[in-house]
């Protein structure tokens, strides 16, 4: 599996930035965001897992949306892993987390996930900014989401804020 945050990262900068594509942390609708280029895929259900932790068995949550594609398809995944997802994933509307990721790049066969990091939403524990625990919670969400028989492996971080400080610690 390949890790390409840093990718992302520089595609994020060469975005327009605009009050649609900002974050909101409890998962209100954001309204409509731009999409430049309509791609061929609709989007899936969103589904939400919790997988066990390996530094100590605690559940870590996973929120993702994946493109309608045809059987066989794997998609490269975005992830948006933060401190701000303050609600449980099962009771949110993922497309409304991240209503950019989910209006522009799930129509073009790219799968996004949400990972809230320890001490938020539904999460179980302390914040760990930077911390080990939060390198080896990132550690096992980026490697699931890579492993899936609908990844390609290829997966790539976004985010600004402190959002944009798990690229690095991942």
């Amino acid at each position: 599996m390949r890790r390409t945050g840093w990718m992302l990262a520089a595609l994020a900068l060469a975005l327009p930035a605009s009050a649609d594509a900002q974050y909101v942390g409890d998962c209100e609708d954001l309204g409509s965001s731009k999409v430049t280029k309509p791609g061929p895929f609709k989007a899936l259900p969103q589904e939400v897992v919790e997988i066990p932790s390996k530094r100590d068995g605690r559940a870590l949550q996973i929120g993702f949306i994946r493109p309608d594609a045809p059987a066989g398809y794997r998609a490269p995944v975005i992830v948006h892993a933060s401190a701000y997802h303050n609600r449980d994933l099962k009771e949110a509307d993922l497309a409304a987390c991240a209503r950019f990721l989910s209006a522009n790049f799930v129509q073009h066969g790219y799968a996004i996930a949400i990972v809230p990091t320890r001490g938020v939403g539904d999460t179980d524990g302390c914040p760990n900014m930077f911390g080990p625990i939060e390198r080896s919670d990132l550690d096992d969400a980026l490697t699931w989401l890579g492993t899936r028989p609908w990844s390609n492996g290829n997966v790539g971080m976004y985010g600004i804020s402190y959002s944009g400080s798990t690229p690095w610690v991942a």
